[in-house]
C-alpha cells in the first residue's frame, strides 16, 4: 500500500510506500497520522522509517490501493481512531 500526503503551500505532494502501521487520529476538522514506511535515502540505500503529518502542515492524503491485496493491507494496518 502507498500513502500520499499533501503539503499545504506550493510543495509537491509526498509519495511513501509499502505502508504499515498507521495510526490515524482523525478529531473534528484536524488529523494527524503516523506511519512506518521504506525511505529511499539514495539509489542504492533503503532503510525502513517512521513518519509523522498532521493538518497543521498538510491539506490531506490519500491511501493508494494498486491491486486487492493493497486494499486487505489496508484493513489489516490501519488504525482509525476518532474522537
Amino acid at each position: 500500500m502507498r500513502l500520499r500526503i499533501y503539503p499545504k503551500g506550493d510543495q509537491r505532494p509526498l509519495l511513501f510506500e509499502k505502508v504499515t502501521n498507521v495510526d490515524l487520529h482523525i478529531h473534528q476538522h484536524d488529523w494527524s497520522i503516523t506511519f512506518n514506511h521504506i525511505d529511499h535515502i539514495n539509489k542504492n540505500k533503503s532503510c525502513v522509517a517512521t513518519s509523522h503529518f498532521s493538518s497543521v502542515n498538510s491539506s490531506g492524503l490519500t491511501f493508494l490501493y494498486e491491486n486487492s491485496e493493497d486494499h486487505q493491507s489496508f484493513s489489516e494496518n490501519v488504525q482509525i481512531n476518532r474522537g
